[in-house]
């Protein structure tokens, strides 16, 4: 009955006046969590106002949902949050042009580096110099992060050949490429497609270089992949991981940013539900919003921590 009334409730708020009619999120390629995700963003929001209609904008991923959400083609976006920080800094593929109006939402999962090979290949990552790559489309988060952390002393260092292959997955399979690389949450749709194709295993990130690297950037964190969410993967895998973040410019109304938080929190379980990720899911409001502390949280978010802070303590 209470999350019933708070549905209602959510039509008549002000907030939502200031909102678009169409109100469109960034997320990645058809099928991924980032469009799952963005999908059951959306369901809230039309849950919400008949004012307002959310669609879900299919991307390359958080490169160019950034870029959407710089030149106002998309009003929210899923990112990753390496990328988030590097453009809220202006730095690295964005530099000289910072994004100093954007504002973390919340965070959403973790996203570990995956280093996908056959089970075939012999060798670790240093093995993999000078061998045909794929790392992700050229507007994707997982592009530039792995390009950024692959070449790091004593890994590839830059000594690859990328390709853009339009089957990633029969590419490996078939020798064309040796190493797929990606940022996600896992279990992940394309993996388990790919491992149906193919008998695959997972390279580690190397533990020394992680320690290191993590404790001079706080936008990374040494993770794992879960052992048993693929065939024959039974144990898990250490690596690298970075949080992705719900965005927005910080114009958002602080109303309709607290509704759609406080919305998900209500219908979390039937969100989990409805997407791939499950095991990388942030599920506690404290693991929601840290991770997006990158950069400044909207002051919607401020707002549903302690809303959902006051509830926790009165139950």
């Amino acid at each position: 009955m209470r999350t019933l009334l708070f549905y209602c409730l959510l039509t008549l708020a002000p907030g939502l006046n200031a909102l678009p009619t169409n109100l469109v999120i960034a997320s990645g390629e058809i099928g991924g969590v980032y469009f799952q995700m963005a999908g059951e963003f959306c369901r809230l929001v039309n849950l919400q106002s008949h004012a307002v209609q959310c669609s879900v904008l299919p991307t390359d991923g958080s490169q160019e949902n950034l870029a959407l959400l710089a030149d106002g083609g998309a009003d929210m976006a899923l990112v990753q949050g390496d990328l988030l920080l590097a453009a809220y800094r202006g730095e690295g593929v964005f530099a000289g042009h910072p994004q100093a109006d954007l504002r973390a939402l919340m965070a959403t999962h973790a996203e570990p580096l995956t280093l996908v090979v056959r089970k075939s290949w012999q060798g670790g990552l240093p093995a993999l110099r000078g061998r045909p790559v794929f790392l992700g489309p050229p507007l994707s988060g997982s592009r530039a992060s792995a390009s950024r952390l692959l070449a790091l002393p004593g890994l590839l260092q830059g000594e690859w050949r990328e390709t853009f292959p339009p089957d990633p997955q029969r590419a490996l399979c078939q020798g064309q490429v040796d190493l797929i690389a990606i940022f996600s949450g896992h279990p992940n749709r394309f993996i388990v497609d790919l491992a149906k194709q193919c008998p695959i295993r997972l390279l580690p990130f190397n533990a020394d270089i992680i320690t290191a690297y993590v404790a001079m950037h706080p936008e990374y964190r040494v993770s794992q992949i879960p052992g048993r969410l693929y065939p024959e993967l039974l144990a898990p895998i250490p690596t690298v991981a970075t949080p992705a973040i719900l965005v927005a410019r910080k114009t958002l109304p602080i109303d309709f940013v607290r509704q759609l938080l406080i919305a998900f929190w209500n219908g979390r379980q039937l969100f989990n539900k409805n997407v791939s990720a499950y095991a990388n899911l942030f599920r506690y409001p404290a693991h929601m919003l840290k991770p997006a502390l990158l950069i400044p949280l909207h002051p919607g978010s401020e707002v549903m921590r302690e809303e959902i802070d006051r509830a926790q303590k009165n139950n």
